[in-house]
């Protein structure tokens, strides 16, 4: 649904607004989250992202249980040591502990920034299809449905999208390849020849010595 504001205008140019009117160009509406979760390309990733996921939240378990048992093991003998001894020991575990949180929580990060780009990497690859389908509509833009105040169901394409990623990509590219940094193609400029040395100006001639008249020799009388 388009809305339209009327603008109050004198009325000499009321007849120049009536025949006025704007160019009907269609405007497609799109669920981005849906090209993600619903096409086979956008579930595959999901999926290996996924997989990470549980290997990381296994490993988490694993090194739980590891520092579990070595904090028994630290109670456990703590009646045989001194005070002093059992507080330095105390200590490197608390560190210890900390620096495997703090491990774990970077991987954590790290995990959800790679989804995050792998999302970004996923729209840029499925761009071509979604300029076909827009040229193809006759249309001049595709906005994200979310961005929208209101609009009509006849403006969405998702499903129309979804089946043209699944046709042309399929699973589309692993998470590895899709994350590679892409090499820059653009061949290299030639180098610039070297600026040819400026002549050295001639030297200036010296003056010739200028003759001294009180030195001049007068010549005598014969």
């Amino acid at each position: 649904m388009l809305f339209a504001v009327a603008l109050t205008a004198p009325s000499g140019a009321s007849a120049q607004l009536n025949s006025f009117s704007l160019p009907e160009i269609p405007v497609l509406t799109i669920q981005r989250e849906r090209l993600y979760s619903e096409t086979q390309f956008g579930q595959s990733l999901s999926r290996e992202i996924a997989e990470r996921g549980r290997r990381l939240a296994a490993e988490n378990r694993r090194i739980e249980q590891e520092l579990a048992v070595e904090e028994g093991e630290l109670t456990d003998i703590r009646e045989t040591m001194t005070p002093e001894e059992f507080r330095d020991l105390a200590d490197a575990f608390d560190v210890k502990v900390t620096g495997a949180r703090n491990e774990q929580d970077q991987k954590i990060q790290t995990l959800t920034q790679l989804s995050e780009q792998a999302e970004r990497r996923f729209l840029f690859t499925i761009a071509p299809y979604m300029q076909r389908l827009m040229i193809e509509k006759g249309a001049s833009v595709i906005l994200d449905r979310r961005a929208v105040f209101v609009s009509a169901d006849a403006s969405d394409v998702t499903l129309q999208a979804i089946a043209r990623i699944d046709e042309g990509l399929g699973e589309g590219i692993p998470l590895e390849e899709l994350l590679a940094p892409v090499e820059d193609s653009t061949p290299e400029a030639e180098p610039l020849p070297e600026p040819m040395p400026e002549p050295l100006p001639e030297p200036m001639p010296e003056p010739l010595p200028v003759p001294d008249p009180s030195q001049e020799q007068v010549p005598a009388d014969n």
